[in-house]
């Protein structure tokens, strides 16, 4: 019996770690753009998850945004994309403290006149189902003409933001909300972004993703302790 309940537990932490490496399982097409610098932090709720984190005020930070490349564009006007997944999320990290928080609420993405990219959560307000999110556009202009070969094909803007870095001329900032058990309120701002932007494609685990490692681990080291206390 002890040793299929051991057993049992490693099957499920195999599986878990496996599923740790998988980032597509929300979509087909799932894709994370990771923006070098996306400008430094400018305004700190010291009551906010952001400071619980450990983020610094005066700290730069790294923007992931992952999202479905494959998602249509929605915008009427040709040559204007705007491209909204409910199920993309965003991730800043600081560059300094390493601190790292999720953000919820979809993924709105817009291109603007060939130049223009901007990138923010589709919920505007933070509430008790959604806790963290990015509101208000976090703005990036390619300074050039026609930087974005396609700006109606999403799968062609993340090729061309891939490509190549590109200065940014945009003073816009951003800012993370989130809920505070009554209402919603403003965790930091950051921003502008940096002055030369350079943007890769990584792989993050998802947060489901992330707690069931954690579950999986967990069970490895209730094995093996379990066997180390009846080996002694």
């Amino acid at each position: 019996m002890k040793g299929t309940f051991r057993l049992s537990l490693a099957c499920l932490a195999a599986l878990a770690f496996l599923a740790s490496f998988d980032n597509t399982s929300a979509t087909a097409g799932t894709i994370t753009l990771k923006f070098n610098d996306v400008g430094l932090i400018t305004f700190l709720d010291p009551g906010s998850p952001e400071a619980a984190a450990g983020f610094l005020l005066g700290e730069r930070l790294i923007l992931e945004g992952t999202f479905n490349d494959a998602t249509p564009d929605i915008e009427a006007a040709s040559g204007d994309g705007n491209f909204d997944d409910p199920l993309g999320f965003l991730r800043l990290t600081g560059k300094t403290s390493g601190a790292t928080l999720f953000y919820g609420g979809g993924v709105e993405i817009e291109v603007d006149d060939d130049t223009e990219f901007e990138i923010e959560s589709l919920v505007t307000d933070a509430t008790s189902a959604i806790p963290n999110i990015i509101a208000g556009d976090i703005d990036l202009d390619t300074e050039g003409p026609s930087f974005f070969s396609n700006p109606d094909s999403l799968t062609s803007v993340v090729a061309d933001l891939l490509a190549s870095p590109f200065p940014n001329a945009d003073i816009a900032s951003g800012l993370t909300r989130f809920w505070d058990g009554s209402s919603s309120r403003d965790g930091m701002t950051f921003g502008p972004a940096a002055s030369l932007v350079t943007v890769t494609s990584g792989v993050i685990p998802e947060p489901t993703s992330l707690a069931i490692f954690s579950i999986g681990a967990l069970g490895l080291v209730a094995t093996r302790r379990r066997r180390d206390g009846n080996a002694g």
